[in-house]
């Protein structure tokens, strides 16, 4: 939830200097949003001790996946970035899925 609030109020993303000073405010506004939702829908809070200990001591204060990462520290550059790569390897797959098809039904002629 925090990294689509960082693409629309940062769209160039943190950088790697303010990363620090942002994302424990985002990171709380994006746990407000995502525990009003839960409480709406299902009647559930959500458990806040895991990003208070985060936004208190600052251990942790990473997004837990590569692709999050970029899209924190370059915004929509670092999603195109992401997007492009998926595209991409989606059309080497089915390259490889065509030509290990032909390959197939050749050996059996």
């Amino acid at each position: 939830m925090s990294n689509c609030l960082i693409l629309f109020k940062y769209p160039l993303g943190l950088g790697y200097g303010n990363y620090v000073l942002y994302y424990p405010k985002i990171l709380e506004q994006g746990y407000e949003i995502a525990n009003n939702l839960f409480v709406n829908l299902f009647g559930l809070s959500l458990s806040y001790s895991e990003i208070l200990e985060i936004i208190t001591t600052g251990h942790g204060i990473a997004a837990k996946a590569a692709v999050l990462s970029t899209i924190i520290l370059s915004g929509w550059v670092g999603l195109i970035f992401w997007l492009i790569i998926f595209r991409n390897s989606l059309k080497y797959i089915k390259r490889l899925n065509i030509e290990n098809t032909k390959m197939s039904t050749w050996g059996k002629i």
